[in-house]
């Protein structure tokens, strides 16, 4: 089953809205799908900005990918935004996952 025409199962849809995002830095916390996050909101405000992006190359399409194909992707993804970052005129923050703050996102 499909969800709003969309190409991703529910099933897919569901696993990622119960699975834990791990945010690590100085003070580590853990992100959930349709839940606020105090901790998200003071990044928000140490950085600045209203939104972010939580980025990663692995397990590409959700499907699963051995650990040394996804650091190898990984450092591709990172090579490519450190690229994209020097086009920018915004100072941004990332870890690995890749965590992007100060993005502007328009519908």
């Amino acid at each position: 089953m499909k969800l709003f025409g969309s190409e991703i199962s529910t099933e897919l849809i569901d696993a990622y809205r119960a699975t834990n995002y791990r945010v690590l830095g100085q003070d580590s916390f853990v992100l959930n799908i349709g839940q606020s996050s105090k901790p998200l909101q003071k990044l928000y405000d140490e950085h600045g900005c209203q939104s972010a992006a939580f980025i990663t190359a692995w397990n590409p399409f959700s499907q699963p990918t051995d650990d040394a194909e996804n650091s190898r992707l990984e450092a591709l993804l990172e090579t490519e935004l450190s690229a994209f970052q020097q086009h920018c005129s915004r100072a941004w923050v990332w870890s690995a996952p890749i965590e992007w703050s100060g993005l502007n996102v328009s519908a």
